[in-house]
């Protein structure tokens, strides 16, 4: 069973340097592609021990394309996954309040920003509940 799984994380790992790699291709052409760095930064995030190098791939996401709330809310989750609700709910609110800005709600709204709004609002819920609990524990 060992050796199973040291062949799975052999594997794993070998997808995950191929994806950044096809990742970072991308950038060489494309350097403002918000959908590559986020590429990367979640790759980044699935090694699992590189979070830092994450946010600055989600953050530099958010940059190359501010109208799209997909990056922060992955930020969101990504401070929520570190044990920072706080954090976590300080960066949904932002998408909220200065992305999505209650556009999902409009008569025609796209499918996907419905679905960008709902994902920040329920992770942004569960940060709320989870800095409450923290709070009357203290």
């Amino acid at each position: 069973e060992g050796d199973n799984n040291n062949n799975n994380n052999n594997n794993h790992n070998h997808h995950l340097h191929a994806a950044q790699a096809a990742f970072e291709a991308g950038l060489s052409f494309a350097p403002t592609d918000h959908l590559l760095h986020m590429g990367v930064g979640q790759v980044h995030n699935r090694r699992g021990n590189e979070t830092a190098a994450a946010f600055t791939r989600l953050h530099r996401a958010a940059q190359c394309y501010p109208a799209s709330p997909t990056a922060g809310i992955a930020m969101g989750k990504l401070h929520l996954a570190a044990q920072r609700p706080r954090a976590a709910l300080r960066r949904l609110d932002t998408v909220l309040l200065e992305t999505i800005r209650d556009k999902d709600l409009e008569p025609g709204a796209f499918l996907a920003l419905q679905a960008a709004a709902w994902e920040a609002r329920t992770t942004a819920a569960r940060c709320a509940m989870l800095c409450a609990e923290h709070e009357a524990m203290q």
